[in-house]
């Protein structure tokens, strides 16, 4: 007796190695989504030197012992932690997201208190950014930091040129 052995037709269940495709596939977008947030390759942000970074080099001894003193008095005596770098470019970068990822980056303020401001002069650009910690927002906030700015700090970049002035 020959019998004729039918294939049962039944639902595939999904097998491990495609749920595991599945996975990847799932990161492999979500990599994609999060790519154009990273920084541009081959850019690295500079490390802080402590308060006052002048990596564009023009800054005088004088000016730099003068804003060191400032910002150690202001650490010691309220814990605000300002820090100020003046970079030649911030290129291929806009000086706001340069601002915020260096922020980030050098961690400004205590832990906890989020007490930190940055304020990045980007030479080329010819541009000042006020970054400040989620702490100190209620005292420093966006109007207040770009009235500075406007009575301040563009006055003294216009009239010198744009080669930075004690602000």
């Amino acid at each position: 007796m020959n019998r004729l052995v039918l294939p049962v037709n039944r639902a595939r269940t999904p097998s491990r190695p495609r749920a595991g495709m599945n996975r990847a596939a799932c990161l492999l977008l979500a990599a994609m989504a999060v790519w154009p947030l990273a920084a541009p390759a081959g850019e690295e942000l500079p490390d802080p030197r402590g308060y006052v970074n002048d990596y564009a080099g023009v800054l005088t001894a004088e000016e730099r012992g003068q804003l060191d003193a400032i910002t150690g008095t202001l650490e010691q005596t309220t814990s605000i932690e300002l820090a100020i770098a003046v970079v030649d470019s911030v290129a291929p970068r806009d000086p706001k997201s340069y601002a915020v990822d260096l922020f980030a980056k050098w961690g400004i303020g205590k832990k906890g208190r989020d007490n930190g401001v940055l304020i990045l002069l980007a030479m080329q650009e010819r541009r000042v950014e006020i970054e400040v910690g989620y702490g100190l927002e209620p005292v420093l906030t966006d109007s207040r930091a770009g009235r500075l700015l406007d009575t301040h700090a563009v006055p003294a970049l216009q009239a010198t040129n744009g080669a930075p002035q004690q602000v």
